[in-house]
């Protein structure tokens, strides 16, 4: 028992003496806890003071500037090299992530003033040189950002960057240089929506700006527009992976902005038009065959497919607008349906779709079938062109697209092949109505009762064709059409022959809207079903 209590006496001391070392802080919780906040606190002080001397550094460089002790320019490059050294420091491995924020705080906030009185009181900077310096402190200050891991850093310094960018647009006058730098701000930095939204409005600028060189503005439109497609189509394929949304929204985006602003300065001012048209037709070609590689591939769904297919639609449409060429529409139309076929792509249906209207637009087609089979004719009918004759034959080749089954449904053929057998029906009405207008109808003032019989008559064997034809599983959309045939050939009856026929001629068309209506009703109890007649690989 003595030993026993010898022993916890040696305990009790020992406890006693531990007790005493620590010191009161540290003995119940809350006293420690509130040590720790403490010292926190005056840790948050310690750096925010360091911050005020940062600055306090910086205004003693602008006085030595202000008191001419050194020259404006130099003493701007002092300042620069002043600022950019807190965030090189910041990279250091023994600074925290704390200390390495407030580093790029004081970079951020003694940099971006002195570049706007560097261009507007000392006047050392102009347009290009303003935006360089901004570029420079740019990526010092974002790639510390980025190895840092400060998100926080990366958006202050971006949204403090974007109104300092357009003040200095106003006091520069100069708006390509930083398109410039928003476009490669954009490209590689991470507040991707935001810089989007500026440099589609510094595009907007670009196109409108008075002094800006046509030839320049063009040339840095189709730039910015290249370097956003190409770094999209560069990580799809290197990631493996779709579109992204913003990289979908941008990519349109730009095509009006960017495309849409060269093309009205290449028409408006007369200047670039073949060479921006071959350009587009380059860019269009360039996005096809990247819609083409997706297609074997198995980490792609039709996302890829689809929107650099389309990307190519609107690129080509855009360069072939400036060309005006039947025989390229004709052919763009032809290739566009066999590919269809070929890779059983029902979308690329409808692009073959979409060229034979612009082809039709661009030759005239569309205004020759309102005037023969809608307009009053009061001087004579509109002779169709070569190309209308050329783009009938390329509709009459592409209607002939056989049916394409995607995962057991055909609406996307459907609308391809039913908007390819319209315009074919438009095109074969139009010249047929001209031609039996020279024939039989030719003269300066003909009478209106009998043009409307004759359109009438035009109206009904289009709407019997289309019923006939719908009995075919190629042709199995033409019986939507023949519904809206109908719908428009009795509108026509009640406007048109009512109103300008007289007895004679509303007995024969009244007798050709009813055969028609008989003939077209027995005829759409046999459509077909559109199934595929074969499968292609």
């Amino acid at each position: 028992m003595h030993d026993i209590a010898e022993r916890l006496r040696r305990i009790e001391e020992r406890l006693d003496a531990l007790e005493r070392s620590r010191g009161p802080s540290k003995v119940a919780g809350a006293p420690a806890a509130a040590a720790d906040v403490s010292n926190s606190f005056d840790f948050d002080l310690s750096l925010i003071g360091r911050t005020l001397i940062v600055f306090g550094g910086a205004y003693l460089l602008r006085a030595i500037t202000e008191a001419g002790l050194v020259p404006a320019s130099a003493g701007v490059v002092l300042g620069l090299a002043y600022a950019l050294s807190w965030s090189i420091l910041a990279l250091r491995p023994t600074t925290s992530r704390l200390s390495a924020a407030h580093h790029g705080v004081a970079s951020m906030l003694t940099a971006l003033p002195l570049i706007f009185e560097a261009t507007r009181r000392f006047e050392v900077f102009e347009g290009w040189s303003s935006a360089i310096a901004l570029g420079v402190v740019s990526l010092v200050v974002l790639s510390m950002a980025r190895r840092r891991e400060l998100p926080g850093i990366a958006w202050t310094f971006t949204l403090l960057s974007l109104p300092l960018v357009a003040v200095l647009m106003a006091v520069t006058s100069a708006v390509v240089p930083f398109l410039i730098y928003f476009t490669i701000l954009g490209i590689a930095g991470s507040i991707q929506w935001i810089v989007a939204i500026a440099v589609n409005l510094a595009l907007v600028l670009v196109a409108a700006f008075p002094g800006q060189s046509p030839i320049a503005a063009i040339v840095i439109s189709c730039l910015v527009f290249a370097a956003y497609v190409a770094t999209f189509a560069w990580r799809t394929l290197v990631r493996e992976r779709d579109a992204l949304p913003f990289e979908m929204t941008q990519t349109f985006a730009l095509v009006f902005f960017a495309i849409g602003g060269a093309i009205w300065i290449a028409a408006s001012r007369s200047t670039l038009e073949l060479p921006l048209a071959v350009l587009l037709l380059l860019l269009g070609g360039a996005s096809y065959a990247v819609s083409f590689t997706f297609i074997p591939t198995h980490f792609s769904t039709p996302t890829n497919f689809v929107f650099f297919s389309s990307l190519a639609l609107l690129l080509i449409i855009a360069g072939g607008s400036l060309l005006s060429s039947s025989i390229f529409w004709t052919g763009l139309a032809l290739a566009t349906a066999w590919l269809a076929s070929h890779f059983r792509k029902a979308s690329l249906g409808l692009h073959s779709a979409v060229y034979i209207f612009a082809g039709l637009a661009g030759a005239g087609a569309l205004e020759l079938g309102w005037r023969s089979l809608f307009m009053r004719v009061e001087k004579g009918w509109m002779s169709p062109s070569e190309g209308a004759v050329l783009l009938f034959v390329a509709c009459a080749v592409a209607a002939a697209m056989r049916p394409i089954e995607r995962k057991g449904t055909y609406e996307l053929w459907s609308a391809a092949k039913m908007m390819i057998l319209a315009e074919l029906g438009w095109i074969a009405a139009s010249l047929s109505m001209s031609a039996l207008g020279f024939m039989f109808l030719n003269s300066a003032q003909p009478d209106a009762a009998v043009v409307s019989v004759a359109r009438t008559a035009m109206f009904a064997t289009l709407t019997v064709v289309a019923a006939w034809s719908s009995r075919f599983a190629t042709f199995a959309p033409a019986r939507n059409l023949s519904d809206a045939l109908m719908a428009i050939l009795v509108a026509k009856l009640l406007w048109e022959d009512f109103r300008l026929g007289r007895p004679v001629t509303l007995f024969v068309s009244l007798a050709i809207v009813g055969l028609a209506l008989i003939v077209t009703s027995r005829l759409r109890r046999k459509a077909a079903t559109p199934l595929p007649v074969a499968r292609f690989a």
